[in-house]
């Protein structure tokens, strides 16, 4: 495992800047939506999946890390195809520019301080869809699915201006099967931290205390 330690003054910058990124979670399952209110914790998803949502945040190398880790459980007999989307709106418009980057698939936002990176996985496995657009493009149900009953997002890979994200997380539960999958945020002083940060985070490499 890797040392953790502190830049205070870059912690502080990257503490009020990620104030103004919320994000949002919801649960695609056979062709159904719902979004999951971010203060529960444990409860069951459309009365077939159980969804508990464990957060962490830490410091790495002048990095600010924050994520959840989601333990998913198929209560059903029968299989379910499950797609986890993960959605970040800004309450304050802090990037000029993000994007989809494809050599380290993950989701890049440009901010005064440095570089925010946004990424996940289930299954040992990464992003399977992405969008990066304005808010203005979210629907009345403020969320980015082009088609939902597909659970097909609308695909567009770069934004500049009022910016709002969002991606897939995807897996096949069996009967009574559980998952689990882990999304982050990473705020960065530059591109060498946050993308070696998120290197680690994909290999299991970094220690987090987990609070319920």
């Amino acid at each position: 495992m890797d040392t953790l330690y502190t830049n205070e003054k870059c912690m502080d910058n990257f503490n009020d800047s990620a104030a103004f990124f919320q994000l949002r979670i919801g649960m695609w399952i056979d062709g159904e939506f719902s979004w999951i209110e971010m203060s529960e914790k444990e409860y069951h998803i459309q009365n077939c999946v159980q969804y508990k949502s464990f957060a962490f945040q830490d410091e790495h190398k002048s990095c600010l890390i924050d994520g959840h880790r989601i333990s998913l459980e198929n209560l059903n007999n029968r299989s379910k195809e499950i797609k986890l989307y993960v959605q970040y709106e800004q309450t304050k418009p802090l990037a000029k520019l993000a994007y989809y980057r494809p050599k380290d698939h993950l989701l890049s936002y440009h901010i005064e301080e440095g570089l925010v990176f946004i990424n996940g996985k289930i299954d040992e496995k990464g992003i399977k869809q992405y969008t990066v657009t304005s808010a203005d493009q979210i629907n009345e149900e403020r969320h980015l699915w082009g088609n939902i009953r597909k659970g097909a997002l609308k695909h567009q890979p770069l934004a500049s201006r009022n910016i709002v994200s969002a991606f897939t997380l995807e897996s096949f539960l069996l009967p009574y099967e559980h998952t689990s999958a882990d999304i982050w945020k990473i705020n960065a002083i530059n591109e060498e931290n946050g993308v070696s940060a998120n290197r680690k985070l994909i290999k299991n490499r970094l220690e987090f205390s987990f609070e319920r």
